[in-house]
């Protein structure tokens, strides 16, 4: 489920961001990162260096905060469960500068495949319905 937030407080511009929720719609079970990936290192580890070298390497966000950034996406409301893959996004000011809008980057399920049990990537990524997957930004 996706959650925008937009507040105007004065100033230059607003600020809004995307707040996801992924659960199970049978059990009601809130999914998170630790669902999903347990303290696999090696994924987390993965995920830093994408950020790191697709977020760093396009002058997206600077060296420090692509480091911080791998801490921040284990939290609850910055990934989202897609039909296609895993998706992570991350707010305003977050990592980057306003200017550089909602930096992400989409993890595809052959990669998933790689990191994940293969009861956890069949219950999460293979849909029978029961998880609810966020349809709304998936990337082509």
């Amino acid at each position: 489920m996706k959650y925008w937030r937009w507040e105007y407080t004065g100033g230059a511009h607003g600020d809004g961001e995307n707040y996801y929720i992924n659960y199970n719609r049978n059990t009601g079970e809130i999914i998170t990162w630790d669902t999903l990936f347990k303290d696999n290192k090696v994924f987390l580890n993965y995920v830093k260096r994408r950020i790191y070298d697709e977020l760093v390497e396009i002058a997206y966000v600077g060296k420090g905060s692509a480091k911080e950034a791998g801490s921040i996406v284990t939290k609850t409301g910055y990934f989202s469960i897609r039909s296609d893959g895993l998706y992570i996004e991350f707010g305003p000011y977050e990592i980057a500068p306003y200017s550089s809008g909602l930096p992400s980057l989409s993890i595809s399920k052959k990669v998933l495949k790689k990191y994940m049990s293969k009861t956890l990537y069949r219950t999460y990524f293979i849909n029978d319905g029961s998880v609810y997957l966020d349809t709304t930004c998936s990337k082509k």
